[in-house]
């Protein structure tokens, strides 16, 4: 009985924190939004090409609470760059779909050329409209690309 009831516990205990992120994941947020209280996490599923979808997912975390987000409506995502000569241009337009507890999943992210891109994600939360740039640097191959500015 003793065990039974530990066994109980435990799996409630475990449910009980399913829309929190783990203390023992990485950091609670890559980048926060200027004027609601939320904030995202950014990973690269593949890695990060301009020879294939670089397709990513999106979390969007109350900071304070630790809680997923869940939006009202789809986030958008586009990719921008400026060229050294100041001609700019993006790409495909990207796929966004709900997954779940405040994740969405980016596809057709296509980065055509090497060098800086930014990578905008542009949210609805609550009654605001926010945005939030994210440096990225496309190298020859996925293995010289990042998140960040590229060094010159």
């Amino acid at each position: 009985m003793k065990k039974m009831l530990l066994i109980v516990l435990v799996v409630l205990s475990g449910m009980a924190h399913s829309d929190n992120i783990s203390a023992k994941s990485k950091p609670i947020c890559d980048y926060s939004f200027k004027d609601s209280n939320a904030c995202i996490r950014i990973e690269f599923k593949n890695g990060i090409s301009r020879k294939s979808d670089s397709a990513f997912e999106v979390t969007f975390i109350n900071p304070k609470t630790g809680k997923y987000i869940e939006l009202k409506e789809l986030p958008k995502s586009k990719l921008w760059m400026v060229m050294k000569n100041g001609h700019a241009h993006g790409s495909d337009e990207i796929e966004v779909t709900k997954m779940k507890n405040g994740v969405y999943l980016n596809k057709n992210v296509w980065f055509l050329m090497v060098g800086d891109w930014s990578l905008y994600i542009d949210a609805k939360i609550g009654q605001k409209a926010e945005r939030i740039e994210i440096p990225v640097c496309v190298g020859k191959n996925s293995k010289k690309s990042f998140i960040g500015k590229c060094k010159s």
